[in-house]
């Protein structure tokens, strides 16, 4: 292949550019690439410039590798939430993907550990590991501590909650400002079992980065980052790349963590995308069959009351997966970067099932929230889409439809039309095309919640996605198949009646068809959407133009 002899007469110093790796130590060594996603803004990824010199510094001068530090960036996904910038954030997760593989194929490294913090960047650093298929892993950046308030943890989840208390009355603009500025006390990813948390934790069970590491939290990371070097080198001894840890089993051990912790929705589109970037045959359909299989025993914000520091103090994540293991509900055959199959790694760890247990994180497989996992596959007239039933369970709910067109639709008129339990609020044209971008739907959802509380029955539909922080009291519906997509989402009408069955994957318009073929028949993509499509900015024009709708990933690299 060319890139091994580029790498070969690159390090031997037969390529005449090998002179411009002098100056930088490289020349003549074994190179590899410590990519971060650092940037001082975010405190999901204040903190990963360090951990990566931390990485370096753990190489030392007599290593037979030598560390390259180099960065992308992404979106905050926190900052950005309900406004048009959120846009951009799936869109981010590809564009990071690109530049890694970019970056990476255009220079001789021979391995590459990547230090994610924010949402999006997980899934990038995963979906260019498996495209590229060289030496690597993944040093998760780590969790956030909660913030205090008057002797209360919070986090980011209570000051989006504070938006819908202010509109209630229930609180004070001086007490919501209040959450704001203790919300985030320091670095790291959001704390609570949210979509950050989520891939980290999914790492581990498929293999891709060490036990322990999505559980260490942000600011106990060094240790972990200077003995990188052991894990390359091991690497390197085995011959082993990503094609050679991850498969289909792998994912499906993703599928599990996420269904045992009530994690996010949005892995889903994520596992889509990396499996595609794999070539790995993965589908929506694999992953509701092993959250139909995997029962729900979390205790995790947002529909728990624990966060990821709570689970650190209780073993962290390798415990739950021993604890998975155990029960029969992880595949231990699956090969991990170490060169060893999972179920060995998870047999050398220290674990103390009692000490997991009482602490309050999980309960018990024979004691669970749900018999099957919280996130479900629905179909039925209005398409497909994926609701998160940890906070509602599984009864159907009905209701009346109270459509908007966008979400900033939404944040101007919801304190008038949404007037509480009975209402099905419909948000449509955030899709990946229609939007474009898919933008999450955590304002709308915490707001509802900070008015009407969280347990209200109020349905909550779009065809954009859901923060992992989002809750409700009925099942929340993202994913959704998009009207450019031939889904009815776009014909939906105020009042319309709406039916979810969660219990049997049915989500229904209970309208006459011959009304549903006539609406179909009218329907045209408003001119207002596609004014909005045509005035943005490039990427998100870019990605209108080229990405595979959310039942393949929505992503405009592997469609």
């Amino acid at each position: 292949m060319d890139r091994d002899r580029y790498i070969s007469e690159t390090r031997s110093g037969d390529n005449p550019g090998s002179c411009m790796m002098v100056p930088t130590g490289a020349f003549g060594r074994k190179n590899i690439g410590i990519g971060h996603f650092g940037w001082d803004l975010n405190p999901c990824n204040s903190h990963l410039e360090e951990l990566a010199k931390y990485v370096k510094d753990g190489f030392g001068s007599n290593s037979p590798l030598k560390a390259n530090i180099f960065s992308t960036t992404g979106v905050s996904d926190g900052i950005s939430m309900g406004y048009d910038a959120m846009r951009h954030s799936l869109v981010s997760r590809d564009l990071a993907a690109l530049t890694l593989i970019n970056h990476v194929s255009a220079t001789p490294y021979e391995g590459l550990v990547l230090i994610p913090g924010c949402d999006k960047n997980m899934p990038a650093s995963a979906m260019a590991l498996l495209h590229l298929d060289i030496p690597g892993y993944i040093v998760c950046g780590g969790s956030i501590r909660p913030g205090n308030l008057n002797g209360n943890d919070i986090d980011i989840v209570n000051s989006f909650i504070a938006t819908g208390e202010l509109e209630k009355g229930t609180i004070s603009e001086a007490e919501r400002m209040n959450i704001v500025k203790n919300a985030c006390p320091g670095s790291g990813a959001c704390g609570g079992m949210y979509t950050a948390n989520s891939m980290f934790t999914i790492f581990e069970a498929m293999g891709l980065t060490t036990l322990g590491s999505s559980s260490t939290l942000a600011d106990n990371k060094e240790d972990e980052c200077r003995n990188a070097y052991k894990v390359m080198e091991n690497l390197h001894k085995h011959a082993l790349t990503p094609s050679n840890v991850v498969n289909k089993a792998s994912f499906e051990n993703a599928v599990r963590i996420i269904s045992v912790l009530g994690g996010s929705t949005n892995p889903i589109l994520h596992l889509l995308a990396m499996a595609r970037a794999g070539k790995i045959d993965f589908t929506e359909d694999d992953f509701e069959r092993v959250s139909r299989e995997t029962p729900f025993i979390g205790n995790l914000m947002p529909s728990g009351v624990y966060r990821m520091k709570e689970l650190s103090e209780a073993g962290g994540t390798p415990t739950v997966l021993r604890y998975m293991l155990e029960n029969g509900y992880l595949d231990g055959n699956v090969m991990t970067i170490s060169g060893r199959y999972l179920g060995e790694e998870l047999e050398n760890i220290i674990y103390d099932e009692d000490k997991l247990l009482k602490s309050g994180v999980i309960t018990s497989f024979q004691e669970p929230h749900l018999e099957r996992g919280h996130l479900v596959l629905l179909r039925g007239n209005i398409g497909t889409g994926w609701t998160k039933v940890s906070g509602s369970g599984i009864q159907s709910y009905e209701g009346s439809a109270v459509v908007f067109d966008s979400e900033a639709e939404f944040h101007e008129e919801w304190g008038e039309r949404v007037k509480g339990e009975g209402d099905f609020v419909i948000i449509r044209y955030e899709g990946p095309k229609s939007s474009p971008g898919c933008p999450e739907m955590l304002k709308p959802s915490t707001k509802l919640a900070g008015k009407f509380g969280n347990k209200a029955k109020i349905g909550l539909m779009t065809d954009g996605r859901f923060s992992g922080g989002s809750i409700g009291g009925t099942p929340i519906i993202g994913h959704v198949d998009e009207a450019v997509d031939n889904g009815l989402i776009g014909i939906i009408q105020n009042g319309d009646k709406i039916i979810v069955n969660p219990g049997s994957n049915e989500m229904n318009l209970l309208v006459d068809e011959g009304e549903i073929e006539s609406r179909v028949s009218g329907w045209r993509l408003p001119q207002k959407v596609k004014a909005r499509i045509e005035n943005s900015p490039i990427d998100l024009q870019h990605y209108h133009h080229n990405t595979s709708p959310v039942r393949m990933g929505a992503s405009m690299l592997f469609n």
